[in-house]
Formats: structure tokens, sequence, C-alpha cells
């Protein structure tokens, strides 16, 4: 991050203030509700430094998971979403961005990069300290278009390609809870500006709470961590409504051990007294396995529902998936989503 160092005095890049705990753990695998608060900024070359654009304060999804080719606990992959893709959503702050494309397969709107695995930043992991290091490699992070940040709400400033930078993430004892910071930088896709000078630049912190975790039982973790089940992916079918109800939402789930799982899908009491339901709830669904595996559940949109909300535009809904171990405990999740009318 030298290059960056020099750029400009207005911006400082926030360093981890909490020190090592005594012993700490990396997650094998693990997806955190986070927020992000910092600034984005934009190089002014009359001025000669950065100038802040907007301050941030999005929630966003952050993980962290095992490489797919040649995964070793000190090359983990890291991500850190906000939601759609920058180049749709214009909110300054907006980010996606993940150290290798296989991160990818948390966003919807990108297919392609996540077949290839490419790594765009070197990462290290320290379960001893409980810290991931990621450092990007400008050359690799050309390679991949879909590392994007925004600097403005204006519907003529691109989103930035993500091509320096780095993240340190410190997470606690148990590996439930995350800090970190980031200094990331780029050039907008159709302003590419000065290649030795990133006209983009994001500095925020981020923290996180575990929604889902798996320890590595040699890094210091629990057992009970170890066994924990992980929410892998969620996808709306093509179709909209009409595919909701046919084919259902494909939800993709891992299950240390063996495990029961119960889904449902809800809309807001507003919308179910407008579309005149006679409850929230649209869908559910129910599966069990006798042992530890990844499998999908697919939650249907009941016939009545799909009638009561035909001719909507789109349809936000509630999924609710809660998987039992066990021991008897209910593990929950939950995600929104949006079901476009056909």
């Amino acid at each position: 991050m030298r290059r960056l160092a020099v750029l400009g005095s207005a911006v400082v890049a926030t360093a981890l203030a909490c020190a090592s705990p005594a012993w700490a753990v990396v997650p094998t695998a693990a997806s955190y509700s986070a927020t992000i608060t910092g600034a984005v900024y934009e190089w002014n070359g009359l001025a000669g430094q950065y100038q802040q654009t907007a301050a941030v304060n999005l929630p966003a999804l952050l993980f962290v998971e095992p490489r797919r080719s040649a995964p070793t606990p000190t090359s983990p992959v890291v991500g850190l979403f906000t939601g759609q893709t920058p180049a749709l959503d214009s909110r300054p702050g907006a980010i996606n961005f993940a150290t290798n494309s296989q991160g990818f397969h948390v966003d919807p709107n990108v297919l392609g990069p996540t077949q290839a695995a490419i790594d765009v930043a070197g990462v290290q992991a320290d379960p001893a300290a409980g810290t991931v290091q990621a450092t990007l490699d400008p050359q690799a992070a050309r390679a991949i278009q879909v590392d994007l940040f925004r600097t403005s709400a204006s519907f003529v400033s691109a989103p930035a390609q993500i091509l320096v930078g780095s993240m340190t993430l410190q997470f606690s004892a148990d590996g439930r809870t995350v800090t970190g910071s980031f200094d990331l930088a780029g050039n907008g896709l159709i302003e590419p500006g000065n290649p030795l000078i990133p006209v983009k630049r994001y500095v925020a912190n981020v923290s996180g709470t575990a929604t889902a975790i798996q320890a590595d039982a040699g890094g210091g973790g629990t057992g009970a961590a170890s066994a924990l089940p992980l929410l892998d992916r969620v996808r709306a079918p093509a179709g909209g409504l009409g595919g909701a109800a046919r084919r259902g939402i494909a939800v993709t789930l891992s299950c240390r051990t063996a495990c029961n799982v119960r889904a449902t899908l809800s809309v807001s009491k507003a919308l179910a007294r407008r579309a005149h339901l006679a409850q929230t709830r649209v869908g559910s669904a129910r599966a069990s396995r006798a042992s530890a595996g990844q499998f999908t559940l697919h939650v249907k949109l009941t016939r009545k529902a799909r009638a009561a909300l035909r001719g909507r535009a789109k349809v936000k809904v509630d999924l609710s998936v809660t998987v039992t171990t066990p021991d008897g405990v209910g593990h929950p999740f939950t995600k929104r989503l949006t079901l476009r009318g056909r």
C-alpha cells in the first residue's frame, strides 16, 4: 500500500486498534453481518490530493472461506459485499470485493468469475493472532472487472475497478466477531485517469457478528463452533413470482452434523393486507439430513400467494431458515429477496 500512502495527506487509513487476544482463531469458513463506516474519495488534480465525496455507513456481508484450489490455512478467500454489484447500486460506498474470483458465488449478478478461481490479492492468515491480511496484486486485479466500489451516486460517475490496496481483519478469540479496516483504490471503468494515481479511493473500518461459522479445530476454535451449520447460497429462480411458485427459491446449506431444516417465506403485514392474504407466510419447506453434508432445499411460493400477488412489478419476501442440530439448538438465518412480477 506504499503507493497510496504518498498520494495525498488528506486521507489516512485507520489502523486496527485492538490488540491480539491471548488465543484466537481464524475461521475455516464464516459469514458475518457487518457494517462499513468510512468515506470515499476522488483525486483532485488541481489540489494534488484526494477529496472526500461522501461519508459511508452501510450494512454488508463479510465472509471467509477456503480457496477452491489447493486450500491452505494461510490463504483463505475473503469477501465484502453490500448487495447488488456497484455497476447497478449507485450508493456511495457500495462495494463488491473478493480476494479470489470464487468469492463472487454470493453475487447473483456475476456468474463467470466463480468458475475460474483467480487470486486478485495475496492473503495471509495468522491463526495464533486471529488476523488476516490481504494485499491486492495490481496486475491480477486488472483481470477481474467485478471487484468494484462507488464514490458517487451520480449517473455519470462509473464505479471504480479495485486495483490496489489492502484489508486487515482481526477475529475475536471464538471467531464470532470481527473488526478490521481497508484502504482500496482504483480507476473508473469509463474514466481510467492516470494509471499511476488511482482516481478513486475507499478508506473505511468494518465490524461484524457471525451468522454462520466453522472454526478449524487446530486453530484454537471450539468444538461447538466447528459444528455450526452454514448457509452457503440463496438463489431466486428465473421467472420471478411464477418461477418461485413452480421451482422455488434454492437454499443451499452445509450441515456439519445431522440436522433438521425448516424454511419459510413471508411478506410484510402491509403487503399481506393489501393483497388480501390471510397471513404473512407465503411459502415453506422442510428437510433433514441423517449425516453431515451439503444439500439444497427449494422453498416454493404457494399458488394462493402467487395469485394474490400477481400483477405487481416486484415483491419483497423475507426468507427465514432455522437449522436444528442434534443438541436441540436452532440456528437461524434470514435473507430478504426481491421477486419480479412476470
